[in-house]
């Protein structure tokens, strides 16, 4: 049974992340109410028997709740700083926050989620970064979750990878997380990251994207990079 806070949840995104993915801090931190649903929904537990996708939902919800109510904690400080809540000593590594009764940094947290399976839950967590996959304005539920996740992957590909002459640079999650995505360690295996990595882009990229007549030419002429352009900035609504 889905848990009976997504629709909650659902109502909460609706009202906060705009149509260009991006937070209504202040309002909400005037809102306790809906302080209050995140903060439920963080501490709600998962049926015992929850399938894959359940699990995958539930851990990319919890991700974003917790990003939320704490970078409202840090809220001045992250709007001073040039990289947002990442300015802010151990947000993501050293904070520990409880969720669903365990106690954890965001990181560990993030790593957790992963091992569903399903290594697009990095086109679902939202650090609080205009350069982040996009804020979706409603919960991940258990019957669209892996639509969604693909779809956010899709999107965020095709605005992220670029041609530069023969090279093409990509999104740092692949580079960041290339065991995730691939069980592969780039620097160890760069030949057979690449070789994934392209086959990965191939799938998800638009036909008409740039990058892939250059993706189909013969691999030893292909040089793939990180964007290395990620935007820390706070993803804060101005309106």
């Amino acid at each position: 049974m889905p848990n009976p806070l997504f629709n909650e949840l659902t109502d909460v995104w609706n009202r906060y992340v705009t149509e260009d993915n991006l937070f209504r801090y202040e309002p909400l931190k005037k809102d306790i109410s809906s302080q209050e649903v995140l903060k439920r929904y963080l501490s709600s537990p998962l049926p015992i028997k929850a399938s894959r996708e359940l699990r995958t939902a539930d851990f990319v919800n919890k991700y974003n709740c917790q990003v939320i109510l704490a970078a409202l904690e840090h809220l001045e400080e992250a709007r001073k700083n040039k990289n947002g809540v990442k300015g802010i000593k151990g947000f993501f590594d050293e904070i520990r926050y409880t969720i669903s009764g365990e106690t954890l940094t965001l990181q560990e947290f993030e790593s957790l989620g992963v091992r569903m399976g399903v290594p697009e839950v990095h086109f679902g967590y939202n650090c609080a970064s205009k350069g982040c996959p996009p804020f979706r304005r409603e919960a991940y539920i258990e019957e669209n979750v892996i639509r969604m996740l693909n779809e956010n992957a899709r999107a965020y590909l095709a605005k992220k990878t670029r041609v530069e002459g023969k090279k093409i640079r990509t999104s740092d999650l692949f580079f960041w997380f290339p065991t995730d995505f691939f069980d592969i360690n780039f620097v160890v295996h760069p030949l057979k990251f690449r070789e994934k990595l392209v086959a990965y882009l191939l799938a998800k990229l638009p036909a008409e994207h740039e990058a892939i007549s250059i993706l189909k030419e013969p691999p030893s002429t292909l040089i793939i990079l990180p964007a290395r352009d990620w935007d820390w900035g706070l993803n804060e609504a101005t309106e």
